[in-house]
């Protein structure tokens, strides 16, 4: 393994445990904790992709909390990660219209 692919692995690590703590405490529309459901579209990308995996359980902490994609370039999140953050996060200013994650393409990536 390259280290920049061993880098990524050890960054996803970072992003589950930044969407924790910033999830914790906040429950779905269930009653259930938050966080199961950016794990559950986690564990729904290739296992062979850590940059995808970490898109994917941070895609609402932008949206939902106080950090910036200013903020995850300081943690070392790669380019990849945060334009991908940037392509699904839904701003205030912009009028909602629902992503379908399975048909979003990115440059890098054909997943999100």
């Amino acid at each position: 393994m390259t280290h920049q692919a061993r880098n990524q692995w050890k960054m996803l690590s970072t992003a589950i445990a930044l969407a924790s703590d910033k999830h914790h405490g906040v429950l779905d529309k269930g009653g259930r904790p938050y966080i199961l459901h950016v794990l559950r579209v986690m564990n729904a990308m290739p296992d062979d992709d850590p940059e995808l995996r970490q898109i994917a359980v941070m895609h609402d902490v932008v949206e939902d909390t106080d950090v910036t994609f200013d903020r995850l370039i300081e943690m070392g999140f790669s380019s990849r990660v945060v334009d991908g953050l940037v392509a699904l996060t839904h701003m205030p200013q912009d009028s909602y219209t629902p992503v379908s994650y399975t048909h979003l393409t990115l440059p890098t990536t054909p997943y999100v």
